[in-house]
């Protein structure tokens, strides 16, 4: 988008807001109901300074070429989201989908021991000759044997949900916490304080 601008408190208004998400909507106007609530972000910002001249009337001004990125908003699920750093000013209950989302894993769970966490164990898998799963709680003298212990530490990482908790990786159901860090370091910003009151900016039908 290029726009026009007289004075230089505009262009850098503008340019230091780079990076920053919105705080309202974007100007769709009577398209709202079709392209909803977007989230958009200046990614960046040019501008030069022109002359013109007519006569004995010369003409100051600057080009402004601003770049933005829109995006459906997602919904928040207080159940799965980690929302870390999310800033009150933000609306809790969608987030920008350029926003990185990282699954908690690790190998060590919450518990009630001694620095809070503990390993995480998995089944150990013992096999027979043929290849065939054997029980290690049927083993000869099972309770006090070390030889053949039910569990191990797990070697990979495992899923955790929003307690810190590990998940079973073969239940289909269980939703591991979604972590979705908040990346920007400037407050949002309103599309019309620096860009005014323009025409609907309806964006682009189709896939962003």
């Amino acid at each position: 988008m290029t726009n026009y601008y007289g004075d230089w408190g505009s262009v850098q208004k503008i340019a230091s807001s780079v990076d920053c998400m919105n705080s309202d909507t974007w100007p769709v106007g009577s398209d709202a109901t079709v392209y909803g609530y977007w989230a958009w972000k200046i990614m960046s910002c040019n501008w030069s300074f022109k002359q013109q001249v007519s006569g004995q009337e010369r003409l100051e001004y600057y080009e402004v070429t601003v770049t933005l990125q829109r995006k459906d908003r997602e919904p928040s699920d207080i159940n799965v989201h980690d929302l870390q750093g999310w800033p009150a000013a933000a609306n809790l209950s969608m987030m920008p989908g350029w926003f990185p989302r990282i699954v908690a894993a690790g190998f060590q769970e919450r518990a009630a021991v001694p620095g809070g966490r503990k390993p995480i164990q998995v089944p150990i898998e013992y096999k027979d000759c043929e290849g065939n799963p054997l029980d290690p709680s049927t083993f000869p003298d099972n309770e006090n044997c070390t030889q053949y212990p039910a569990f191990e530490n797990t070697t990979e990482e495992i899923p955790l949900d929003r307690s810190g908790k590990s998940l079973d990786p073969d239940d289909m159901d269980a939703k591991a916490a979604i972590i979705v860090p908040w990346t920007e370091q400037k407050d949002p910003v309103s599309f019309t304080s620096l860009f005014g009151n323009g025409p609907p900016y309806a964006p682009k039908k189709g896939p962003l």
